[in-house]
C-alpha cells in the first residue's frame, strides 16, 4: 500500500473538475454556444478550485444550484419588472433596492450583500457602486458565488450529502428551511443529473492533485473520510493499492473506498491515537515583560479546542515542528483556542525550514478531514473559506510579518 497528502479528492490543482459537455448536460442549456457555456465553465473552474470545490458531491451541488439560479445558465440577472422592483423596495424600505435585485450566478440580492461579496472578493465596494457588473462579467459573477459558497459553510453540507441544506442556504439563507425552498424539484433534478456525469468519462474529481514520494506500509489501520476514501490513520494520508481486499474497492488509480455505511465499525474503531506528551505550562499575562513587543503582549498559550489540539500534536510528532496559540490570536477576533502557529522545533520565534513549511501547509490543506480551514497563511499568501487566494495581509512587524518563517492556521 501507498499514501500520499493529497488524496482521491484532489487539490487546487486538481484537474478539469468538468467538461463543457457535462455542463450542458447538468443545465440542459439548449443553446451551449449562444450561451456561452465554455466561458461559464472557464470561469467557473478557476474560481472553484481557489476555492476548494473540488469534491464530487460539492461539483455536483454547487453546479445544480446555479444552472437553477441563471435558469440554466441563459441568464446572470434575475428576471423582473417595475411591479417586483417596486416590490423589493417595500419589503426593505431602501428606496434604492431595486438596484440589488437578483444576479450573478447564485443571484447575489440586497444591498448589504453586494457590499459583503465586493469586500469578499476584494473590490471593496465596487459592486455596490456598480452591481450591474454582476450580470455581465462571468470571472466577477464566479468569484461571488464562489465566496457565497464558502462564506455559509455550503461546502460542509455538501460533502455530508445534505443537498437541501446546501440549497436552504443558497436560497433562503438557513440551514433547515422554515418555508419553501423556490425551484427545490428542479434543482434536485440538476443534482441528480449532475451526479450521474460528474465523475464519469474523464474522471476530473478523482485525480490527485500532485503525487510526492510515498510512503510505503505493510500494516496500516485505515480511517476513512466522509466519503469513504480511506486514509491512514497513523500518517493521516489517503491510501491506495494495486489491489483491494473484500470489503473495499479501488477507482482507476487505485485509490482505495469503502462504503462508510459499511465501515462504520473501522471508523469507530481506527480514531488517531492521541499523544501523551505535555505541553508546557504558558500562562504569563499581556505585558509580562514590559518591553511592549508582540510577544510582550500575546504571550503563548496551549489551550486549543481538542480537535485542534489533535492537529497540533499530529503537526509535532510528524513533521519535527512546534506550535502554538497565544492570548488574543490572531488580533482581535478572539479565536485563541482555533488558531495555531507552526514554526521550527525550537518554538516560537525560530523560523520553520521552508521545505517542512511547505509540507505542513500542503498536508493540511489537502488532507480533507476535520476541522476544516477558516483561513490559512504562508509565504505572503492567505487561502480563507471567504475569499480564496489572496496577498497575505502583513503580520506584526516584529513577528515574521511576511508568513515566511512559519505558517498561521485558524480553523472553523
Amino acid at each position: 500500500m501507498a499514501t500520499t497528502p493529497d488524496g482521491p479528492g484532489g487539490g487546487v490543482d486538481a484537474a478539469e473538475l468538468f467538461t463543457e459537455d457535462q455542463l450542458a448536460q447538468i443545465s440542459q442549456n439548449p443553446d451551449p454556444g449562444r450561451f456561452d457555456l465554455a466561458g461559464d465553465r472557464a470561469a467557473l473552474v478557476l474560481e472553484m478550485k481557489k476555492g476548494g470545490i473540488v469534491t464530487k458531491n460539492q461539483i455536483t451541488a454547487f453546479l445544480a444550484n446555479i444552472c437553477q439560479e441563471t435558469d440554466w445558465l441563459k441568464t446572470l440577472e434575475e428576471y423582473g419588472d417595475y411591479d417586483y422592483w417596486q416590490y423589493l423596495v417595500e419589503i426593505s424600505g431602501e428606496p434604492n433596492a431595486w438596484m440589488y435585485h437578483g444576479r450573478g450566478y447564485i443571484m447575489l440580492t440586497w444591498a448589504d450583500n453586494y457590499r459583503a461579496a465586493g469586500q469578499g472578493i476584494g473590490v471593496d465596494d465596487r459592486l455596490v457602486n456598480e452591481p450591474h457588473l454582476l450580470a455581465n462579467d462571468k470571472e466577477l459573477a464566479a468569484k461571488t458565488a464562489v465566496w457565497y459558497w464558502t462564506s455559509r459553510d455550503c461546502g460542509h453540507y455538501a460533502d455530508q450529502g445534505n443537498f437541501e441544506a446546501v440549497c436552504s442556504l443558497i436560497n433562503r439563507g438557513e440551514v433547515v428551511p422554515t418555508g419553501p425552498i423556490h425551484g427545490w424539484p428542479e434543482r434536485l433534478a440538476a443534482y441528480e443529473r449532475a451526479q450521474s456525469v460528474i465523475g464519469t468519462g474523464t474522471e476530473p474529481v478523482t485525480e490527485p492533485a500532485r503525487e510526492r514520494s510515498e510512503s510505503v506500509a505493510d500494516q496500516i489501520t485505515l480511517g476513512y473520510d466522509k466519503q469513504g476514501w480511506a486514509y491512514d490513520t497513523a500518517s493521516r494520508l489517503y491510501v491506495r493499492s494495486n489491489t483491494a481486499d473484500l470489503d473495499h474497492k479501488t477507482n482507476k488509480d487505485g485509490w482505495l473506498w469503502a462504503d462508510v455505511a459499511t465501515a462504520g465499525e473501522t471508523v469507530a474503531t481506527a480514531a488517531i491515537a492521541t499523544s501523551t506528551w505535555s505541553w508546557p505550562e504558558a500562562w504569563d499575562p499581556p505585558g509580562y515583560t514590559g518591553d511592549g513587543s508582540y510577544v510582550d503582549m500575546h504571550p503563548e498559550r496551549y489551550n486549543w479546542r481538542s480537535d485542534v489540539e489533535e492537529v497540533a500534536r499530529y503537526l509535532v510528532d510528524n513533521y519535527g515542528v512546534w506550535c502554538n496559540t497565544y492570548v488574543d490570536h490572531p488580533p482581535g477576533w478572539g479565536l485563541d483556542n482555533v488558531s495555531m502557529d507552526v514554526w521550527s522545533s525550537g518554538g516560537r520565534g525560530y523560523n520553520i525550514d521552508p521545505s517542512v513549511g511547505q509540507a505542513v501547509f500542503d498536508d493540511i490543506f489537502n488532507n480533507g478531514k476535520e476541522p476544516w480551514i477558516w483561513w490559512v497563511i504562508w509565504w505572503n499568501e492567505m487561502w480563507s473559506m471567504g475569499g480564496g487566494w489572496e496577498a497575505s495581509p502583513p503580520g506584526p512587524a516584529d513577528s515574521d510579518p511576511g508568513h515566511t518563517g512559519h505558517v498561521h492556521i485558524t480553523f472553523v
